[in-house]
């Protein structure tokens, strides 16, 4: 029962402390409004007086009096005296809102008119010079001298506009809009936020580093009348900060006042206390009529100047120094009338020059933190500038740390999720590379538990390097911009570290982009010098600020000497950096761009899906048109093909290799760089395929087109180390290929049409191919079918034949030939394998050397092997007659 009527007692006494609070303060309000009404019915009785001097005046200049009774004259003499009179005065929307509390100085000109017609109307006859005349044409008079004044007022308003000095925090809010689904609000925020540029945010809807909760307890404390030091490093959020603490201040009841001052832009230092205080003075001047004290910011630097006030201003200013508080507090009237709160916002002072004096400033700081209704918000980096002992004047000290790596993680990942969204690529593997572990931070649970806890998190090295908010924005907007170009042509998160090493690591970025080729190989595949990139490295890595950090960043590109000891990450990325061929994807980040002759990885990439899906013709067309300067189609489809289940690359294959010799005939060939490609890729990901019937069919059917191409094809993908199928099934195709060729090649005519002028080396390419055993054995098994159609042929068309059979019969050391010369240059002279010959014509040889000995024509291939036929015709006739 005690506690209860001690309670009771309580809140009796803080309820009447309040009533007799509230009384007081209004009472003060009354008493200074009091006071500014009488100042002003003063100015307006100097109105009354300039009215009736002027005006009369006016009258008189009409001589002829034809306009004295005219209502435009009246309207055009008062207008222009209105403008006279009210132009030296400040005019703003908001002096009428506090009219009852706080009239301008201005509203002394329509009281002092309404003086005047009450004095001509009712006052004593010959007191006043019937400035006015109202007696006399009172309707064509004092109707147009009202509307002048309103004109001149309304148009006063409209021109004067808004002070560009001056934010205040009841100001009206932006209507609110349909709150947008979670993901668009993210992504809206990152997009404004990275296309505003080094501007601060606004609104705590683009919050994006959880700021929110520091700017309540700033206004918190401010709302206490307590004054903030807000401390953190240069670009570490603390604008954006105030701006949140401006916008949280828009929903408070009290009115509140923000006075904006940035130091960095004071050419001296003892203009600090009067730009500062211009600054109060305007931001009040946006609320009531601030003319009576424009001159208390110039008056205060003179008091508080560290010179001494020299006699002449002693005298011209007397009673000046001891008015320096004095001055200040003519502030605080107009606060308590207006019910109003003062916060000066003082920023950039870090960035002034480390000799930059602030005892000005902080002086004019400790005068403010003594003023009733006033406080201010200090925002300073300690670590920049002049040493400022802030915690002297500043009752509260908010920080703002480093950059931490969850707040990072939040923002990077809205980022990446920004620009996957905006556009529909192809991803290039099913489960995109995480190499920064941001599922790992949306995803939360366990997982994510663990992750966070890490010490060698990649996040948290990531925010050892940016540091802070303005950091990451720079990184951020290169990316952002790069990112319209090389949407799916690169790794994004590889874009993301390189742009981070370009914007943050000068050192690091010039390294990689001159060291890249070298630094792609391990130390004991590239040429001699390329071990040395590592050493140089870590010599690099000595002069950073962070080293452990940077090199963990760099190990996630997974470039081989610049991995240290984690080589390439996990899940590694077919876009990334460390590829060089068929697209250095470094040079890509590098240039921001690709070249519009180039093949784009979205393409092959989307045809690709089509073929999986549709089995459409335009791979293979596209495939069969990479040939000379195309070629690189081939490859980047190569870098892709992993994309295609083994039965559509077989059909991928077959496809391609039939369009080819639909189109080429007897000049397809296997080298090829699409099916050079292709051939790569079956031997890789069909080993444990069954591969026997597809290859056979397709050998067979190349068979009657182009005989090279079918033993070549025969030769890539089912003969030694490079087949695809067992020894034996290669012995059966094999088999099935030399019946297939014996049945379409039977004459020397058939023969003809499966050789080339260009390369006649097909008839050899074929024996050693399909031919089974060693040395002459090949030669020895083809020479029952092809001995007497060779001869055929060199008899019946010697221009094709015998280029053929000259090389079919040269020596090994005969063939070698000087690279790139047409017509040929060998390096060693012609000689006839004669074992060879031998097994390959048996009883046809001395016909085919007649032949050859015999040819008179210009083909290179063939005339060289004349003299070497001849020569061995001549000793076997002479073994014969002997």
């Amino acid at each position: 029962m005690l506690n209860r009527i001690q309670q009771s007692l309580r809140r009796i006494g803080a309820s009447h402390f309040h009533r007799t609070h509230e009384t007081v303060s209004c009472l003060r309000r009354v008493r200074h409004a009091a006071r500014r009404w009488s100042e002003v019915l003063f100015l307006s009785l100097i109105a009354v007086l300039v009215f009736g001097l002027v005006l009369p005046f006016g009258w008189g200049l009409d001589e002829t009096g034809a306009l004295e009774r005219s209502p435009i004259r009246v309207f055009l003499v008062t207008t222009a005296v209105l403008f006279a009179l009210l132009s030296p005065f400040p005019f703003r929307w908001r002096h009428l809102v506090n009219l009852g509390w706080y009239p301008p100085t201005w509203t002394a000109v329509p009281i002092g008119f309404t003086l005047v017609v009450q004095l001509e109307r009712y006052g004593p006859a010959g007191l006043w010079p019937q400035a006015i005349q109202v007696d006399r044409y009172q309707p064509f008079v004092v109707v147009p001298v009202y509307l002048a004044i309103g004109i001149v007022i309304l148009l006063r308003l409209f021109t004067s506009g808004r002070s560009r000095t001056q934010q205040s925090a009841n100001s009206p809010r932006p209507p609110e809009t349909q709150a947008p689904s979670r993901g668009n609000q993210e992504s809206n925020a990152i997009r404004r936020w990275l296309t505003q540029g080094e501007r601060p945010i606004g609104t705590s809807e683009d919050d994006l580093f959880s700021r929110n909760a520091l700017a309540a307890r700033i206004t918190q404390q401010l709302a206490k009348g307590q004054s903030v030091a807000l401390v953190g490093p240069l670009g570490s959020g603390k604008s954006s900060v105030l701006n949140l603490v401006r916008a949280r201040l828009c929903n408070t009841t009290t009115t509140t006042i923000l006075a904006p001052f940035d130091v960095w832009a004071v050419p001296e230092p003892k203009d600090v206390p009067r730009l500062a205080l211009a600054r109060v003075v305007d931001a009040l001047g946006d609320h009531v009529d601030m003319t009576a004290l424009r001159g208390v910011p110039t008056l205060y630097q003179r008091l508080v100047a560290a010179a001494p006030v020299s006699r002449l201003d002693r005298i011209l200013q007397p009673g000046a120094q001891k008015d320096s508080i004095t001055t200040l507090r003519k502030l605080v009237p107009i606060l308590e009338v207006l019910d109003a709160r003062l916060i000066l916002i003082v920023e950039d002072s870090d960035r002034t020059s480390k000799t930059f004096e602030t005892r000005h400033l902080l002086r004019l700081l400790w005068a403010l933190h003594d003023l009733p209704r006033t406080t201010f918000v200090l925002a300073l980096d300690p670590n920049r500038g002049p040493q400022t002992d802030f915690t002297k004047v500043c009752d509260k000290v908010e920080r703002l740390d480093a950059l931490q790596d969850t707040e990072l993680a939040a923002v990077v990942s809205a980022a990446v999720h920004y620009w996957t969204s905006e556009y529909s690529d192809i991803k290039p593997t099913l489960a995109r590379p995480d190499k920064l572990g941001l599922q790992y931070t949306r995803e939360g649970g366990t997982l994510g538990y663990m992750y966070r806890t890490s010490v060698r998190r990649p996040l948290r090295y990531l925010a050892q390097v940016v540091q802070t908010p303005r950091r990451l924005k720079r990184v951020l907007q290169r990316v952002d911009v790069a990112w319209r170009q090389l949407h799916g042509e690169v790794d994004l998160e590889d874009l993301l570290l390189v742009a981070t090493f370009r914007e943050l690591c000068p050192s690091v970025y010039g390294f990689l982009r001159e060291h890249i080729d070298a630094a792609r190989l391990k130390a004991d595949e590239g040429p001699s010098g390329s071990s040395a990139v590592g050493d140089d490295w870590n010599q690099l890595l000595k002069t950073l600020s962070n080293p452990e950090a940077t090199q963990h960043l760099v190990a996630l590109l997974g470039i081989a000497q610049l991995s240290g000891d984690r080589g390439q990450p996990a899940g590694e990325s077919p876009q990334g950096v460390h590829f060089t061929d068929p697209t250095d994807y470094l040079d890509r980040i590098h240039t921001e761009g690709i070249d519009s002759t180039e093949t784009r990885d979205q393409s092959v990439l989307s045809e690709i899906d089509t073929w999986e899906q549709h089995r459409t013709d335009a791979l293979i067309e596209r495939l069969a048109a990479s040939r000379g300067d195309n070629a690189r189609y081939a490859a980047v489809w190569e870098h892709f093909s992993f994309r295609h289940t083994p039965a559509r690359l077989v059909q991928l294959m077959v496809g391609t290799v039939r369009f080819l010799l639909r189109a080429d005939g007897a000049d397809a060939t296997m080298e090829h760089p699409a099916l050079l490609a292709l051939w790569r890729v079956c031997r890789d990901q069909l080993l444990n395929e069954a591969n026997k019937s597809w290859i056979q069919n397709v050998a067979l059917e190349a068979v009657p087109v182009n005989v090279s191409f079918a033993v070549d094809f025969y030769d890539y993908l089912a003969r030694d180390d490079r087949r695809i199928v067992s020894p034996q099934e290669s012995e059966e195709i094999r088999c099935l290929l030399i019946e297939r060729i014996q049945n379409v090649v039977c004459t020397d005519s058939d023969l003809l049409r499966h050789l080339s002028e260009d390369s006649p080396y097909r008839i050899s390419s074929i024996i050693r191919k399909t031919g089974a055993g060693q040395g002459t054995a090949p030669f020895e098994m083809w020479g029952k079918h092809l001995a007497p159609i060779l001869v055929g042929g060199a008899k019946n068309h010697p221009e094709q034949v015998l280029p053929e059979l000259a090389n079919l019969l040269g020596a090994a050391d005969s063939h070698e030939r000087i690279y790139g010369r047409e017509p040929p240059d060998f390096t060693n002279p012609y000689t006839i394998d004669r074992a060879r010959a031998e097994a390959l014509l048996g009883g046809f040889l001395d016909d085919a050397l007649v032949q050859l000995a015999s040819y008179e024509g210009k083909n290179p291939y063939a005339r060289r092997a004349t003299r070497a036929a001849a020569s061995w015709l001549q000793e076997r006739g002479d073994k014969a007659r002997n």
